[in-house]
Order: C-alpha cells, then sequence, then structure tokens
C-alpha cells in the first residue's frame, strides 16, 4: 500500500524533499500545494510530486504524511488551516527553522489522534554555491528535530526514516535548544543584514554614498529577500525574539572587544588573531563542504560532549546505517 504524502510549499527546499523521498522502498505518492504556480510546474516537471492540487484541504485530506514547508513567519497560520483537514492518525511535519512556538501552539490547537514533529534540514555544503534543486540537496547534511511532549515514539521514528532517505543525520534537541542553534546559526547572521541595510539606509550621507555602492553591499542587499513582507518578518523575529535578543548582546560585547584591538592598533596582534581565525574557519568550511565530522576532525567536539549536554541536552548527530 502506498504511502500518502503531500508537501506544502514547493521551492528549492520543497521540490529536493520531494525527490529524495521519491528514493523510498515503500512506494509513495505525492501531492503538491503551492500559492506559486510556477513552483508547482517546476516540482511536476522534475518528478518531485505525482500529482498536485490548487486546494489546500482537498490536497492534505487523504494524506497519510504533510510535510509543511514553509517560512517561519507564518508557519503558525498554515498549521492551524491544515489541521482542519488532518485525517485521523496523520503525521504533520515542520520543517521550518522555528519550533518552539510550534509546540506552545500544539498544546491547543493540534488533533490528539495525530502526530507532530519538528524536522528542520540543514542542506549539504557542497550545495552553497548551488540554488538547483536535487534529490542529494540534504546528503550528509543534518536534519535537526524536536517534538511536542508526549509525541509517538512511531511518528519520530518516521521522520528519521525520512532524513535517511535524503541522505542526512538526525539531532535531536528540545524546541528551545533547536531554536537556539538555530537562531545562532541561520536567523543571526540575516538580522545582522537587515540591521545593517536599516542602518545605512538611514544615516546622513546615504544621498551620496548610495551612488558608491558595490558587490559587497549588493550581496548584503540580496539577503532581504529572506524577510520578503513585515508580516513574516514580524513572525520569525518574535518567534525567536529572546534568543536573538541574547545572541545580540552576544555580539554587543564581540563588537566592543573588536574596538578595543583597532584603538590598541597593534598590528601584530591584529594580524596573529585573524590568521588563528582564518585557520579555524577553513577546518569548519572543509568539514561542512566535506561533510566529514568523523575521527580527528570530531575530536575537539567529542571532548566537548558532556558540556554540550549540560548546555543544551542534546545529541550529536547519529551515524546513517
Amino acid at each position: 500500500m502506498k504511502t500518502s504524502i503531500t508537501i506544502v510549499g514547493l521551492d528549492r527546499i520543497g521540490r529536493s524533499i520531494g525527490l529524495a523521498l521519491k528514493r523510498s522502498k515503500d512506494p509513495v505518492e505525492i501531492t503538491g500545494f503551492d500559492l506559486e504556480t510556477s513552483w508547482v510546474e517546476e516540482a511536476q516537471k522534475k518528478g518531485a510530486i505525482d500529482r498536485s492540487n490548487a486546494n489546500l484541504h482537498a490536497a492534505i485530506e487523504k494524506a497519510d504524511v504533510v510535510i509543511l514547508n514553509l517560512p517561519a513567519g507564518v508557519t503558525v497560520d498554515w498549521l492551524e488551516e491544515c489541521t482542519r483537514s488532518l485525517k485521523e492518525g496523520a503525521l504533520l511535519v515542520n520543517t521550518a527553522p522555528v519550533h518552539q512556538v510550534v509546540c506552545d501552539w500544539a498544546k491547543n490547537g493540534f488533533p490528539e489522534k495525530c502526530g507532530l514533529v519538528n524536522a528542520s534540514p540543514a542542506i549539504s555544503g557542497s550545495f552553497f554555491e548551488s540554488s538547483d534543486d536535487n534529490a542529494d540537496l540534504f546528503k550528509d547534511g543534518v536534519v535537526i528535530i524536536s517534538s511536542p511532549s508526549g509525541t509517538d515514539e512511531s511518528s519520530i521514528l518516521q521522520v528519521e526514516e525520512f532524513a535517511a532517505f535524503m541522505g542526512a543525520s538526525v539531532m535531536f534537541a528540545d524546541p528551545l535548544e533547536a531554536d537556539g542553534l538555530l537562531t545562532q546559526v541561520d536567523l543571526l547572521p540575516r538580522t545582522l543584514h537587515l540591521i545593517y541595510l536599516r542602518n545605512a539606509l538611514g544615516r546622513a550621507g546615504w544621498k551620496e554614498a548610495q551612488k558608491l555602492t558595490g558587490p559587497a553591499f549588493w550581496k548584503v542587499y540580496q539577503s532581504t529577500g529572506d524577510f520578503p513582507t513585515g508580516k513574516m518578518t514580524a513572525g520569525e523575529l518574535l518567534a525567536h525574539k529572546e534568543n536573538l535578543i541574547q545572541q545580540l548582546d552576544l555580539l554587543k560585547t564581540a563588537i566592543e572587544d573588536f574596538q578595543d584591538e583597532l584603538r590598541a592598533g597593534d598590528a601584530n596582534k591584529l594580524e596573529k588573531d585573524h590568521d588563528t581565525f582564518l585557520e579555524t574557519l577553513q577546518k569548519w568550511s572543509h568539514r561542512r563542504t566535506s561533510g566529514d565530522w568523523s575521527s580527528d576532525q570530531m575530536r575537539d567536539v567529542k571532548e566537548k560532549v558532556s558540556l554540550w549536554k549540560k548546555m543544551f541536552g542534546m545529541n550529536l548527530p547519529k551515524k546513517k546505517a
């Protein structure tokens, strides 16, 4: 018997999930839904979905699994809409990088006889320079998983199986821990671009300075696509409010330390510090693009496992079979 899966949101991530799930040894039938018709057409053309439905409720009412792949700032709104048509026993998987608000909402808004799991995937480092969708987009990547209290183990096992089809390892965390990590490496960099642009456009001298903007400024400008509307932006920022404020406070300290280094004017120290930083960054870059976190490369991480568990209560990624 085929497993019926509906993917809501057919951008690059959604299409790649569909292509990866097609690798399942068990037969699956994938239905796609998106308000952007060109994405639906692209998903059908590439074989990421078997069929589409322009009506959200019709698209999910018979699904065994619904994968919600939408911007973090509107995820809860769509959750509320989707649950109206979930069949009994269905599993809903949220891929957006927002976990705690989903679990908080589930306490009062989610059917008891259905399953809900947060599973945010990190794409393979080998695809950082590409914008294409691909069945291997998540190969050697990690899916961070959390779930509301009381979630049935079978729901989590099914998401683990999906991760295996995607070629990814899984990392378990509670919702707050997941949000903390996702804020640090995903939302914070994007927010810093947003803060910089708001400041640049509001400063005296922008009238003339804008004429001198170059590639560096343009790259930052392009990041505003991560915050396409005021509603989505407000929703995502407030969903991570406490974590984001904490990260910004830490960054203030880092900026002050950097300013002190500049004031000191010690070229030798600046040079040494930067060379050390570049060496560390290169090691990370190699590991992230190769997906190899094993052996000697993981020594520092393994030595800190107890500290991570104490701070975050989380497990390292499982090795794929």
